[in-house]
């Protein structure tokens, strides 16, 4: 992060050079054990190190150095002042999730040309956000903005604000943004990917309203449904491209022009061209809508088989028609001659009836 603003709860790389009187860079000298005198502590807001009133028990961590990860309520025994190089020194702190707004001290000290260094820098610690994880879903777009004051670990800023954007999965895509590129040709030259497959994801959600039928009785069935769906996504998503771009006002039809001599033939273009591919790709969704309709029972260009009832049909008071003569065979009507004459009621009906009768004594009989 800049040194210059850090968040509450995150690390901070605090990071000083030492130079000699000659601006060269320069080590901190060893003491006469032979261990450097550079030491770093780092204050809390309000605790300036350098007023009167603040004591090296105020501090977060102190008596950091090369060798020792410190002192204090905040000291990290796996971090320690790092030597990046000759004089330049850093040290990885992380800011207490807890602490006041404001400005956080770091407080460098070390002999250099046996002259003894006590250097307070500070950095601003800002707050009042927080930063966590969050979950990506389907048919998302996600928008980034990086303000132009935003900086980076060397101090350098964006200067101006920086936007972009990406998407998560599309789902349903009932097809590729390649077969709308290779239907298109020179007219989605342009287009950027990722608007096509929006275009290809609306045109899916619509196709999905039109599967009216959704039993189907084989594979087949299913089979012809998903070609007709296919069908009409590429259609529908030309369509939805081909009128954007027209809003537009762009030219979506190029035109082809030969001259030889005197002679000039041109094909192609203009407002005409434009509305029999719109046309086309009309007739191309109307082709298929009955398809899906149907949950792929139908093909194209067929229609529904008519159905056929009888009024009554299952009327248990319906009278027999034809010959009214009722058979021996109570299981097939169909399959025995009649018997002899005889009043009767079968079985669940209320109406007598004088005909040609079976037994009396048959299982459907009754005087």
């Amino acid at each position: 992060m800049s040194r210059n603003a850090a968040l509450r709860g995150q690390d901070v790389v605090l990071s000083v050079y030492f130079l000699d009187s000659t601006n060269a860079y320069i080590d901190p000298a060893l003491d006469e054990n032979g261990v450097s005198t550079l030491k770093l502590s780092l204050y809390p807001p309000g605790k300036d190190p350098r007023d009167a009133g603040t004591t090296s028990a105020d501090a977060w961590v102190r008596g950091i150095t090369l060798e020792s990860s410190g002192e204090g309520p905040y000291a990290n025994p796996a971090r320690k002042v790092i030597r990046q190089q000759t004089g330049m020194y850093s040290y990885l702190f992380n800011i207490p999730s807890d602490c006041d707004l404001g400005s956080g001290y770091d407080r460098w000290e070390g002999v250099v040309d046996l002259e003894q260094l006590d250097e307070t820098l500070y950095f601003v610690i800002v707050g009042g956000g927080s930063v966590g994880t969050t979950h990506f879903y389907e048919n998302n777009m996600v928008i980034i903005k990086l303000r132009g004051n935003v900086g980076a670990e060397d101090g350098t800023i964006l200067s101006s604000d920086y936007v972009w954007y990406f998407t998560t999965l599309y789902n349903p895509l009932y097809t590729s943004a390649r077969r709308i590129q290779l239907d298109l040709g020179s007219i989605a030259s342009d287009l950027p990917e990722d608007t096509i497959n929006q275009a290809i994801f609306e045109a899916s959600i619509e196709v999905e309203a039109y599967h009216i039928v959704t039993t189907v009785n084989s594979s087949k069935e299913v089979s012809m449904y998903n070609f007709a769906r296919q069908q009409y996504v590429v259609c529908r998503t030309e369509l939805i491209l081909l009128e954007a771009l027209m809003n537009k006002g762009v030219s979506v039809s190029d035109q082809v022009s030969k001259k030889l001599a005197d002679l000039s033939v041109t094909r192609g273009g203009g407002s005409s061209a434009m509305s029999g591919i719109l046309g086309k790709l009309d007739k191309c969704m109307e082709k298929w809508i009955t398809v899906l309709q149907s949950g792929g029972v139908l093909g194209p260009g067929t229609s529904q088989k008519p159905s056929v009832a009888i009024k009554g049909s299952f009327d248990p008071d319906r009278p027999l028609i034809g010959r009214d003569w009722s058979t021996t065979n109570t299981y097939d009507p169909n399959g025995a001659t009649p018997g002899a004459n005889a009043k009767f009621r079968i079985a669940g009906t209320r109406r007598w009836k004088n005909s040609f009768r079976g037994s009396r004594w048959d299982s459907n009989f009754d005087d």
